[in-house]
């Protein structure tokens, strides 16, 4: 157990380090004069809509949860997976990756609603999905914004390595059917110890979930056209700080810019993304010519958007606790 705690304190005190050499590093760029500067241009009205674009990223999201569950549990509501979306989202600003988020999303369903491998296999299919969405946004935005640029090549070098990764994950789940999964149930029961029969049961019974979502068309098409509505929400509300602040934009190429932000922000090395976006950001940026100073304010209000709009999370934690605590 102490191991295990240190190397938890070991962990979050290179994040630290991290965030504080991220912060060293663009405070080092630019002038607290011009920030201020930058940062006046930012109305309350751009911060109200970014902030409500936002939230209805949240809405989507559980709705493409609520999809993959139609038919094991039609009579769910649709408030419950909100509820989960808002919670997980909430704890997410205190998480170093998204995939923690998911977790923490899973959980609260299987504990709210009763689900058990079903709500781990929905919400991977999920981010699955989501990836997948991403990766054609991506493909869109290189083919359309950097074709014939200059020095696009490293545009070209982050879609191929962002390919590899992808179609592993396909390929992955394209072999999930009845054979594979028998396959991995009976060499689990070679090597996994007696005593852990129910985590390998349980296992078995994700991976089954996984294969039934593969097989349902009508819900992959319908949670591909949500998440594609989905993406574009950060997108547009991204496009619109920008427009807020006088930072002239090229579409096509944020198509490419912000997907790529979001996967890298994925990456467990700092809190909810904090220094990995706002560096990522004005690297991608840094050749279109605008200030260090106005692309910072542009990720700082991104990330006041995504916090406000997890604020409700709150409330659900807390009827969630005291739920608990009178059990």
């Amino acid at each position: 157990m102490s191991t295990h705690r240190g190397r938890e304190r070991a962990f979050l005190a290179l994040k630290l380090l991290f965030l504080v050499g991220a912060v060293w590093f663009l405070l080092t760029k630019i002038r607290l004069a011009d920030l201020k500067n930058s940062a006046s241009e930012v109305g309350l009205l751009t911060l109200l809509i970014a902030v409500a674009i936002e939230s209805s990223g949240h809405f989507l999201d559980s709705l493409r949860q609520k999809i993959w569950l139609r038919n094991e549990r039609p009579k769910v509501k649709f408030l419950s997976f909100v509820r989960a979306r808002y919670l997980s989202s909430f704890l997410g600003n205190f998480l170093p990756s998204a995939f923690f988020s998911d977790a923490v999303r899973a959980s609260f369903l299987t504990k709210e609603i009763g689900l058990g491998p079903e709500s781990w296999a929905s919400t991977v299919m999920v981010r699955v999905v989501g990836l997948l969405v991403t990766f054609c946004i991506m493909v869109t935005g290189v083919t359309l914004g950097f074709a014939g640029v200059p020095d696009s090549s490293l545009s070209f070098r982050f879609l191929f390595v962002i390919s590899v990764i992808f179609f592993s994950l396909i390929a992955f789940f394209l072999c999930l059917n009845a054979s594979f999964i028998g396959w991995i149930e009976k060499k689990l029961g070679q090597f996994v110890p007696v005593r852990y029969a129910k985590v390998t049961q349980s296992l078995v019974r994700f991976l089954v979930m996984l294969g039934r979502y593969r097989s349902d068309v009508s819900g992959l098409v319908s949670v591909f056209l949500v998440s594609v509505v989905y993406q574009l929400t950060t997108v547009v509300m991204v496009a619109w700080i920008c427009h807020s602040v006088h930072v002239p934009v090229e579409p096509f190429k944020l198509l490419f810019q912000i997907p790529l932000i979001s996967l890298l922000v994925m990456v467990p090395a700092s809190i909810n993304g904090i220094g990995i976006q706002d560096a990522s950001w004005i690297y991608l940026m840094g050749s279109s010519g605008v200030s260090v100073d106005k692309l910072l304010v542009i990720s700082l209000v991104w990330h006041f958007a995504r916090i406000a709009g997890t604020l409700p999370g709150g409330l659900v934690l807390l009827q969630f606790k005291k739920k608990n605590s009178q059990t």
